[in-house]
């Protein structure tokens, strides 16, 4: 989501409303970047929101927006309701179940995430408004035309292992896939064992 010009309506509880208030505030430096919009000059700033899916405060903008669609201008505009992301990795080189490899991952994924997101708002084919884009048109204006997008730069994947081709779409899940940093090439093979010297068949003597 995008980080709109609009306020965050104060009927949701005090709780929820305080969360809502933090996500707008504290966006990482990593999740502010520039966007050259279609038709504009000057690159346009442009503040991010990356959520790791059914987070708490993932929950709370899409209950926020389903219960105030009409909101213009909003405080959140949705520009894709879910991206999803897999990593490529060598796996002598990398262990995801060690929790700062998979922190690292996680962090490389929203990075990726956000380059999609901005490349998909200056792409030709979704020609995004700043009006739009500021949330004056409300929260759900462009997420339709981006959705499209990202699925077109996505991977159908096997939801488990073993699901080939015979499982169809429905064993499947399409992931945006992009190969991790520090993803270190094999290690060279040890050179092979010398033979001793003098080592060898032994020779007789023969007539």
């Amino acid at each position: 989501a995008a980080v709109g010009e609009g306020e965050v309506v104060a009927d949701s509880g005090r709780k929820k409303h305080d969360l809502l208030q933090q996500v707008m505030r504290n966006v990482s430096k990593e999740q502010q970047t520039v966007v050259r919009l279609q038709g504009t000059a000057p690159p346009r700033p442009l503040k991010l929101r990356v959520f790791v899916h059914n987070s708490i405060e993932a929950k709370a903008v899409i209950d926020y927006v389903a219960t105030h669609p009409d909101q213009a201008p909003c405080p959140f505009v949705v520009l894709a309701r879910q991206v999803c992301m897999a990593v490529s990795y060598r796996k002598h080189s990398l262990d995801p179940s060690c929790a700062a490899v998979a922190d690292r991952l996680r962090k490389q994924a929203k990075t990726r995430a956000v380059n999609l997101l901005r490349h998909a708002l200056a792409h030709p084919d979704a020609p995004v408004e700043a009006a739009e884009l500021s949330g004056h048109r409300g929260p759900n204006a462009l997420a339709p035309a981006l959705d499209r997008l990202i699925h077109q730069q996505s991977t159908p994947l096997p939801l488990r292992a073993g699901a080939g081709e015979e499982a169809g779409e429905e064993g499947r899940q399409r992931f945006v896939v992009f190969a991790a940093k520090n993803n270190k090439p094999p290690p060279p093979l040890p050179p092979a064992p010398s033979q001793p010297r003098g080592a060898g068949a032994a020779r007789g003597k023969g007539r």
